[in-house]
């Protein structure tokens, strides 16, 4: 593969051309969106087990499948470094480009949940706590999901800067940087997590710097794998994470990354860049991930919250989840495609 031209990216770039859509990735883009539900679903049932020690049929079946959800993060990350990076784009075209993607998202739905924090902090108190509301906005967490967006926007505004530093280098080298940054995101998240010392939210995307740059790497290497291995290594390394949870009776083995969740991610995504496919539902589906990632906690907390009213429950874990998931999913894409055809509002997803 002939490699990027050693000569230096000028301030004034020639607008990037406009590639061919890569819909293999597309339908990668859209199953980490399942992934992400199913995750949000399942954990539950695998958090309750390990903190009453109830290791039933609840506990498995939340634990595997969570288990297996794990990868949906990092290969969204991988996914938009694979798109993003080595782009020869001016600073101020790029960021407009994202800024137009994410900040209208972002801004409307840290607002939308913290105001929803405000009203659940006066219902259950009868007073406006907006102080602790907007210290959780300012850190991050408005809302447990939305953790992601302020992790993206780090990696956007460090983006051109990569792309210009990598645009001299071998493919090799790259993925030498981007092995060393995945160490050192192991090595802070490992760090946070026993330790605990609360990484500020400015530098959250740092962790995930040696995913962003290893989807440049991997959607560029000649190199190819066979498709089975590459399979049963995410198969196998899922399973493995679920046994590792249970035997250590901990959870550390669901961060994304933990050395298991680390190379399931990296074997899926280059198993599904090296596949393609053409024009398909999953594939269209993509354009939407955005919105229902945003809108689908919410539409979960409302389904959790009918349930505990109404105990609306089948009584075993092997159907509750994924009639929940399923539920979450059509309510989530419905609401998305309803706001999406709102002049004022399809921003926001």
């Amino acid at each position: 593969m002939k490699q990027p031209s050693p000569m230096p990216i000028p301030e004034t770039l020639p607008k990037a051309g406009i590639a061919e859509r890569n819909h293999s990735l597309d339908v990668l883009r859209t199953l980490a969106m399942l992934l992400v539900i199913l995750l949000h679903v399942a954990a539950p049932y695998a958090s309750d087990g390990l903190e009453d020690r109830a290791f039933g049929t609840g506990f498995w079946a939340g634990n595997v499948l969570n288990s297996f959800a794990r990868v949906s993060v990092p290969v969204f990350v991988l996914i938009s470094g694979s798109f993003l990076l080595g782009r020869r784009e001016a600073y101020a075209t790029f960021y407009l480009n994202r800024a137009s993607r994410i900040l209208w998202p972002f801004v409307f739905w840290v607002g939308a949940y913290s105001l929803y924090a405000l009203y659940c902090s006066y219902a259950l108190t009868g007073r406006w706590a907006v102080a602790p509301v907007a210290v959780k906005a300012l850190t991050g967490k408005p809302f447990y999901h939305l953790w992601y967006l302020y992790m993206l926007l780090g990696l956007y505004l460090v983006t051109p800067v990569i792309s210009r530093a990598i645009a001299g280098l071998a493919l090799r080298e790259v993925s030498m940087a981007a092995c060393f940054l995945l160490l050192c995101g192991f090595t802070i998240n490992l760090w946070n997590f026993y330790v605990g010392s609360g990484f500020i939210v400015l530098l959250w995307f740092t962790e995930y710097l040696g995913y962003y740059l290893m989807g440049y790497v991997l959607a560029r290497s000649v190199a190819k794998y066979s498709q089975v291995l590459l399979l049963l290594v995410y198969v196998l390394l899922s399973l493995l994470t679920a046994l590792f949870v249970y035997a250590t009776r901990s959870m550390y083995f669901y961060e994304f990354l933990s050395p298991l969740v680390l190379v399931a991610s990296l074997a899926l995504f280059k198993m599904f860049s090296q596949l393609r496919f053409g024009p398909n539902l999953l594939a269209r589906l993509a354009k939407l991930t955005l919105g229902i990632y945003v809108v689908h906690a919410g539409v979960l907390e409302a389904f959790q919250r009918l349930g505990q009213k109404y105990a609306l429950s089948t009584g075993t874990a092997l159907l509750d989840i994924p009639l929940r998931f399923c539920l979450v999913l059509l309510v989530s894409v419905l609401l998305v495609q309803a706001v999406s055809r709102v002049p004022g509002l399809k921003r926001v997803v």
